[in-house]
């Protein structure tokens, strides 16, 4: 499939490449046997898309729609001698080759990612169809002689493809039928909406508003930890002895918490105060005892702020770790670049001794007269590098997994919290 998204891609650009190369201009006609094989192409890409996240049904409208526009400028084709048209015909072609690229590109990625990007892809489709609509207004402009590109001095370009030079030729006007067709296209463009299912609209806005608020969630807390430390460690800098201090008495509350809540969950519903009558059965306690079980109440209230404590210490030893570990002091050492003994952001190979460097750092000690590796001592004539790219996706790779186990930690957490509270009782 990616094979056949590439030769698509290239086939347009050799076509693009072959129509205008001859000559610094096109003509009418090259411009409108361009339309034709992008309108083709556009038709091609769209079943490409996934079928589950709303986009093939809407591309294959869209698909729809430009047919119509490929058959209504093959009609005006003939139509178009010494009309200053050149440029709205541009306009349309430029359109439909910016949709191709998007609808690549959209095909190119995958399914879960175009069920996220849905409704930005249909919105340029809808962006797209209100500019066809007015290019075509602008040709119906000049055709009907409002425009000021008519006679004299005009661009035309025949049938037998010749290049635009000027001419003198009268315009001509479009037939009944013609302007009829051209009406009823432009009156499709201007309704023209590309929209989701509702239920996929919904979930997108619930699933985005419940990540912008994870993001607020998530600021406030280091800010109510910033504020936490300056009262309690007069400074939200912790060194490594009180960091391992901090982690150790968080890691101690959170087992003593945990002992007390087992305690409280072994709770019995005794026979003397249960006789099978009431919800939890004889004998058990399934969470919620009966009103009448007063010497109950108190463990379970005890059982339910425990676990509530238990949640919050183990936030908090999160939001320690996630602010007071140094992720390039734990990366590996090929990664940290020998001059700022920081994570390489962009690294280079020097080739004279195969060693990798910051970009940046690199071209600032060649500019301050180090003519040598840093690290090797070995003279050099001239500063030979090269982007690392292995080096870089490394790089990159790593850091992704560190962030993912430092900086995201508290919200994954409280993601899989909330997912095993939601698993029934049965099912664990």
């Amino acid at each position: 499939m990616a094979r056949l998204r590439t030769a698509r891609s290239n086939c347009y650009s050799q076509h693009c490449y072959g129509q205008r190369s001859s000559a610094g201009m096109t003509s009418i006609c090259d411009i409108c046997i361009s339309i034709n094989y992008l309108v083709k192409l556009l038709g091609e890409a769209a079943w490409e898309l996934d079928n589950n996240c709303g986009l093939l049904e809407e591309s294959r409208k869209l698909h729809h729609y430009l047919r119509r526009v490929e058959a209504l400028i093959s009609d005006i084709k003939p139509y178009l001698r010494g009309v200053r048209a050149w440029g709205s015909l541009r306009d349309v072609e430029g359109i439909l080759s910016s949709l191709l690229q998007e609808i690549l590109e959209a095909a190119r990625k995958g399914p879960v990612v175009q069920y996220l990007q849905a409704d930005r892809i249909l919105k340029r489709f809808t962006t797209a169809a209100a500019h066809l609509d007015a290019a075509l207004g602008h040709l119906d402009d000049v055709a009907s002689g409002t425009s000021d590109g008519q006679n004299s001095g005009g661009w035309s370009g025949d049938d037998s493809g010749s290049r635009c030079e000027p001419t003198s030729l009268a315009v001509t006007r479009f037939s009944n039928e013609i302007q009829a067709e051209l009406c009823n296209v432009r009156g499709l463009l201007k309704s023209a909406e590309f929209n989701l299912s509702a239920g996929h609209l919904a979930n997108l806005q619930r699933f985005r508003k419940a990540c912008d608020g994870l993001h607020e969630h998530f600021r406030n807390m280091m800010l109510s930890y910033s504020d936490m430390m300056e009262h309690t460690m007069q400074g939200q800098f912790l060194s490594k002895e009180s960091f391992r201090t901090l982690i150790n008495e968080l890691r101690t509350e959170v087992e003593v918490v945990q002992q007390q809540m087992l305690q409280s969950v072994q709770l019995r519903c005794g026979k003397a105060l249960c006789s099978g009558g009431c919800e939890c059965g004889p004998g058990m306690w399934r969470g919620r005892a009966h009103p009448l079980h007063s010497s109950a109440q108190p463990e379970m209230e005890r059982a339910q702020q425990g676990a509530a404590d238990q949640h919050y210490l183990r936030m908090l030893m999160d939001v320690v770790r996630a602010s007071h570990v140094n992720t390039d002091c734990e990366a590996p050492l090929d990664f940290l670049c020998p001059l700022t003994h920081q994570l390489m952001q962009d690294p280079v190979l020097l080739h004279e001794t195969g060693h990798s460097y910051e970009r940046k750092a690199l071209e600032q000690w060649w500019a301050s007269g180090h003519h040598f590796c840093p690290r090797t001592g070995l003279h050099l004539r001239r500063l030979n590098i090269s982007p690392n790219h292995s080096l870089r996706s490394a790089i990159e790779q790593w850091r992704l997994c560190s962030d993912m186990h430092l900086s995201f930690k508290p919200v994954l957490n409280t993601l899989i919290s909330h997912k095993q509270e939601a698993i029934p009782q049965e099912a664990r």
